[in-house]
C-alpha cells in the first residue's frame, strides 16, 4: 500500500479539514476586469470571466444562487436578475411576488377544504 511520497509517512495535508462550499460568491479582481475570485474568507477560488458563463453563483446581495450571464459579470460585483436596479428586474420582483401570493392562496383554499 502505498502511503505518500516519504516511504509509509503520511502527509499532514490529510489531517487538516480542507474548506469546501458549493456556491462561489465573486468580485472582479481589482487588477484585470477578466478575472472574478470568490469573497469568502477561506476561499482561494479564481476563474476567468469566460469560464464562469452559465455557471451557478451565490448573488452579492440576497445570497440566493443564479447563473452568470454576460451581463452580470459587467458588474464588480454580480448580482442575481432581482437585486439588479433596472426597470425590467423591478417587473420580474413583482411578477414573482405575484406568483408566491397565488401559489400561497391555492395552498390556503386545498387546506381549509374549500375546493372539493
Amino acid at each position: 500500500m502505498n502511503l505518500g511520497r516519504r516511504g509509509g509517512q503520511r502527509s499532514k495535508m490529510s489531517t487538516v479539514e480542507k474548506f469546501t462550499h458549493t456556491l462561489h460568491e465573486y468580485e472582479r479582481s481589482q487588477s484585470s476586469k477578466e478575472i472574478y475570485r470568490c469573497i469568502h474568507p477561506d476561499c482561494h477560488h479564481y476563474k476567468r470571466r469566460e469560464f464562469l458563463l452559465g455557471k451557478r453563483a451565490q448573488c452579492f446581495k440576497c445570497k440566493s444562487p443564479f447563473i452568470l450571464t454576460r451581463l452580470q459579470l459587467k458588474n464588480f460585483h454580480p448580482v442575481c436578475e432581482y437585486c439588479t436596479k433596472s426597470p425590467k428586474a423591478k417587473e420580474n420582483l413583482v411578477a414573482k411576488e405575484l406568483a408566491e401570493r397565488l401559489v400561497m392562496s391555492e395552498e390556503l383554499i386545498k387546506t381549509l377544504g374549500l375546493v372539493e
